[in-house]
């Protein structure tokens, strides 16, 4: 197994900081219905691009073209790990809403449970926040595989009205 320690020094980093603010952020969050509201907007927008992003990634018709089975095989072990990378981070991103509207709901009748569920949230926002901000290096990599694969495709196809 090949891990990439840039990659998980950055989730790492992304913990520490949704951690730090969970503890020591609890001021700026509590009882602001408006920061709320803000957070809970991003993770809306956010969830939607995701999605955009995971259909974009699971996209195989550029596949089509490609006469070797090898190929394929090569690039199936990366398009996983990025499709469960991404299914990892919406999921943080439902969690976040979730016990924003668990938060909601017991806000009045259990208040000191509120103030938990409060600071569980503002840490995971944090988190998957930062780690959100990988997204668009991510997409332009698949994007530039993907063109990359199709170029290989036609250097290899004999006849090609592409071959020059």
């Amino acid at each position: 197994m090949n891990i990439n320690k840039v990659r998980t020094a950055y989730i790492v980093l992304s913990v520490v900081l949704g951690v730090v603010v969970a503890i020591s952020g609890h001021s700026y969050i509590h009882n602001n219905n408006q920061a709320i509201s803000i957070i809970v907007n991003i993770f809306s927008i956010l969830s939607g691009f995701l999605i955009v992003i995971i259909t974009m990634v699971g996209d195989t018709s550029y596949l089509a073209n490609v006469e070797n089975w090898r190929t394929l095989e090569l690039n199936r072990d990366r398009l996983i790990t990025r499709l469960y990378r991404h299914k990892l981070l919406f999921l943080l991103y439902l969690t976040t809403l979730a016990l924003i509207f668990i938060a909601f709901l017991v806000k009045d009748k259990y208040p000191d449970l509120y103030s938990i569920l409060e600071r569980i949230f503002f840490g995971f926002a944090v988190t998957s926040f930062v780690l959100s901000f990988s997204l668009p290096f991510s997409l332009i990599k698949t994007q530039i595989k993907k063109h990359d694969l199709l170029i290989e495709c036609y250097k290899n196809q004999k006849g090609s009205k592409y071959n020059s």
